[in-house]
Order: C-alpha cells, then sequence, then structure tokens
C-alpha cells in the first residue's frame, strides 16, 4: 500500500455496459463498503462505450442512479483509469442518508485516445465532506451523451433545473481538466465542473484549471466551464479558479459560459477566479464569462462576482439576452457592471495565459498579476503553499517549459 507506483493493473474485458473494473456495493444496510483504499493502481475497461465505471461505490446495480448505503470513509487515491465511460464514482442513499469521507484524490483520467475515459472522470451523488483533490481529467469524448469533468451532484446539465443529488460540505481543488467535448447529433452539454444546489453545508471549489470544453448545444443544454446551483440554506465559495473556454461549437443554439450560478437567492461567493471565453458558433449560441439565473441579481446581497473577467471581443454587450434553461434572465457582465452592487473590482481583459490549454501566468503584464484579494482560507495556489507576506497571485509559472498534463507539477516562478 505504500509508495506511488502503479505495480498493479486490473483489466476488465466484459464488452457489457452495466459493469466496473473495480465495484464496492452495499448488499444490504448492515454490509456497508467502509474504510476500503484503492490505491496505487491501473484500472482499464474494455472500451470506453461498454465498461461503466473505472472504480465505484454505489448498490448492488451499477450505473449512474447507483445509491449505496453507509458506504463511509472511502479512498480512491493515485489511480490510473483508462478506457471505461466514466472514471470513479461514488453515492450515497439520499439527501438524508448521505456517505461521509469519501476522498478522491491524485488520479489520472488523461489518457489520450483510444484509451481515454469517454463521457465523465468523477461523479459524486449524495455525499458529505467529500474530497476531490489534484486530479488530472482530460481527452474526454462522447458523442451519444453529456461529456463532464467532475459532477458534484449534477450529471445532467441544462435540463431546465439546478436541484438535482445534493452534495454538502465538499472540497473541489486543484484538479486539472484539460478537455470535455460532446459531439452528440441531440446537442447535449459539456461541463468542466457542475454542483447541484444544496439546502445546507458550504462548498469549496477553488484553484482548479478548466479548459478544453466544448459542445455543439441546443437548448435547453449548454457549453460551461463552472456551474453551481447554488440552492438556499448552503454557501458555495468559488476562489482562484481559472477557466478558457475555446474552439467552434458548430451549430450550437444554446450559450456558453465560463462560469453560471443558478438559483433564486443563491449564496454564493465568486472571487480571485479568471474567466475567459472566446468561442464562436455557425448558430445563435453566443459566448459569455458569466450568465446569472436571479429574478432579483442587483438586490442580491450574498452574491460576490469579483476580480477579473473575459469575453469575446464579439460578444453582445448588453445585460439580457436570451434565457437560461430554466426561464430566469442571463447576464453578460461587462467590467464594472454593478450586476450584484459588488463587482467595482471585476476587470475585462486577456489575462495572457501561457496557451489556451495552460491556464498558468508567466507575462508580466498581465492584468490578473497580483491583482487579487487575500483569502484566508486559500493557502496554496494549485500546488504550492503560499506564504503569508506574499500578494495573492492568480496562478504560478512552470519551472521550465510545461511538462505533459499527467505529469505536470508546479511552483511559483516569481514572488
Amino acid at each position: 500500500m505504500g509508495g506511488t507506483t502503479r505495480n498493479l493493473t486490473v483489466v476488465n474485458t466484459n464488452n457489457g455496459s452495466s459493469n466496473a473494473v473495480v465495484w464496492g456495493q452495499t448488499a444490504n444496510p448492515s454490509d456497508a463498503v467502509t474504510n476500503v483504499a484503492v490505491r496505487n493502481v491501473t484500472l482499464v475497461g474494455n472500451d470506453n462505450t461498454q465498461t461503466m465505471f473505472g472504480v465505484g461505490f454505489g448498490a448492488l446495480a451499477i450505473g449512474l442512479n447507483s445509491n449505496g448505503v453507509g458506504n463511509h470513509n472511502n479512498l480512491i487515491e493515485n489511480c490510473l483509469i483508462k478506457r471505461t465511460q466514466y472514471g470513479i464514482y461514488s453515492a450515497g442513499a439520499s439527501a438524508a442518508n448521505k456517505n461521509t469521507g469519501t476522498v478522491i484524490r491524485d488520479n489520472d483520467m488523461i489518457t489520450a485516445a483510444p484509451d481515454n475515459v469517454g463521457r465523465g472522470g468523477i461523479v459524486v451523488r449524495f455525499e458529505n465532506s467529500a474530497q476531490i483533490v489534484e486530479n488530472q481529467i482530460g481527452n474526454l469524448s462522447t458523442n451519444a451523451a453529456n461529456a463532464l469533468g467532475i459532477a458534484v451532484g449534477l450529471v445532467d446539465v441544462g435540463n431546465g433545473t439546478f436541484v438535482a443529488d445534493e452534495v454538502t460540505n465538499a472540497t473541489v481543488t486543484r484538479n486539472l481538466i484539460s478537455g470535455v467535448a460532446s459531439s452528440s447529433i441531440d446537442g447535449l452539454s459539456a461541463s468542466g465542473i457542475a454542483v447541484a444546489s444544496a439546502s445546507s453545508g458550504t462548498n469549496n471549489i477553488v484553484n482548479n484549471m478548466i479548459s478544453g470544453v466544448l459542445s455543439n448545444a441546443l437548448d435547453p443544454d449548454l457549453t460551461v466551464g463552472i456551474l453551481i446551483g447554488g440552492g438556499t440554506g448552503s454557501v458555495t465559495n468559488v476562489y482562484f479558479n481559472s477557466v478558457s473556454m475555446t474552439g467552434n461549437r458548430g451549430t450550437a443554439s444554446a450559450s456558453s459560459f465560463a462560469l453560471v450560478v443558478g438559483g433564486t437567492n443563491p449564496a454564493v461567493d465568486v472571487r480571485n477566479n479568471v474567466l475567459t471565453n472566446t468561442q464562436t458558433a455557425a448558430g445563435p449560441g453566443e459566448s459569455y464569462a458569466v450568465g446569472l439565473s436571479l429574478r432579483a441579481a442587483v438586490l442580491e446581497p450574498d452574491l460576490e462576482l469579483q476580480r477579473p473577467l473575459h469575453r469575446r471581443p464579439a460578444a453582445r454587450h448588453h445585460r439580457r439576452s436570451r434565457q437560461l434553461a430554466d426561464g430566469r434572465p442571463q447576464h453578460l457582465w461587462p467590467s464594472g457592471a454593478p450586476e450584484t452592487l459588488k463587482d467595482a473590482s471585476s476587470v475585462s481583459a486577456n489575462p495572457l495565459f501561457v496557451s489556451t490549454s495552460d491556464l498558468h501566468i508567466t507575462q508580466s503584464g498581465s492584468p490578473v498579476a497580483n491583482h487579487g484579494t487575500v483569502i484566508p482560507s486559500v493557502t496554496v495556489d494549485f500546488v504550492l503553499t503560499m506564504p503569508a507576506t506574499a500578494p495573492p497571485r492568480r496562478t504560478w509559472a512552470p519551472t521550465s517549459s510545461a511538462p505533459t498534463p499527467s505529469t505536470s507539477r508546479w511552483r511559483a516562478a516569481v514572488r
């Protein structure tokens, strides 16, 4: 169990679609799967249109609606997952009977085709205090389903509601998501991180890097980097994330967003993020940095949308255009717009990423360098501990030339 090398490979050669390479199941409420560690192993499915999961915890049946009972304190760490529909899955029984203590850390789901994971990286449902940390997800591509990087209770993005299988007190941090694409002829969704609305607790979405999210979405589906469902009674903190939305979305009629905040009265704190969207489409779907689903956004006291925002130059500069899937207004976020009365520090400019897929900042002239506010609860930036005396820096530069995503480890180049 010690060390970090993956000396064990487990292969599933079954050509069915209701199976997994490794599966922990609740046979009955008194026989739950608890305190299990799946660590330092390569998990290989038969095909990324067949094997459902690389590793998962649920009930007897294997699928996206499999609800385990009492599958607590399970760990999935340092696994390489290939040739499955979804990488990692864990689900509790219900909102009132969640799993607790699930940790999904430092896993690799970024292998290139044909060995790639097809539809989704990580899916958790009905979980409390889940930790999803330092995973690498990418090269996801499907023509038959929604594509998702990390689903925190919300798998069916764009179906007209943000309410799904709530996850509470989750920590989603320092994950690299690079390539999540759906080319379905039905115009389905693609999402980097999607968080369902919750009725209690605090979810923290911090220091994630998201690029390559692309779909030809048709209403009511969406193309979105980060989607926050909000939810009365809960709090969601969205800090220090970088999102780069690029590429051509074909005939998409639905809009594309770097960030969407949903719900009628969400308690959401959004600070120190870099949100860019330069996507184009031959269809009527437009591209935005931020989309809101609020009936009274200007009066919303709990929502803070601050710091650098960037929209594509061709985007129309009006506040209200078409409707989000739940029928409430969507808004474009011009620099300095008082949409929530808490947006005075936002800027609209090119952040000068290393590239559209490497979202580190190396150029001293970047408008986001040292442009942020100190958040005491955030003591690292992607991987590096930040000295308390250092000014907040949005992203760190690579040590030299950028390594491949599967082996990338970063440090601060300058202070």
